[in-house]
């Protein structure tokens, strides 16, 4: 006999209703100059995040990246920017900037990582 009671289920179907709606209204999608299509069990791209930033040079010697993770679209933690990735590889002349996505199970669990590769 189930002693459970039916209310126990109701804040987590209201849980997943909410995430559901977040990723319908595009909130949990990204916003870039170039976007792959996405799966929605997993996915995996990369593309560029800066369409200009090459300027007819060699991507460069050198290789950086930094990340954002989230989970279910309501927390989320890190530095993406362009200059946390520069830091990170050591780099002072940015020649050209991607971005790598990956999400698991309709963004249940995201991570965006800049890719920054220069001199």
């Amino acid at each position: 006999m189930n002693n459970r009671s039916p209310r126990s289920s109701v804040p987590l179907r209201g849980l997943m209703t909410a995430s559901f709606c977040i990723l319908l209204t595009g909130c949990g999608r990204i916003q870039a100059p170039v976007v792959p299509p996405l799966g929605g069990l997993y996915t995996r791209v990369e593309a560029p995040l800066d369409l200009n930033s090459q300027g007819g040079k060699g991507v460069g010697p050198r290789y950086g990246e930094a990340s954002v993770h989230a989970v279910m679209g309501l927390w989320s933690t890190g530095d993406a920017s362009v200059e946390a990735a520069a830091r990170n590889g050591g780099i002072s002349r940015i020649n050209h900037v991607d971005y790598r996505y990956r999400s698991l199970l309709w963004g249940l669990v995201t991570e965006f990582t800049t890719v920054v590769r220069g001199e």
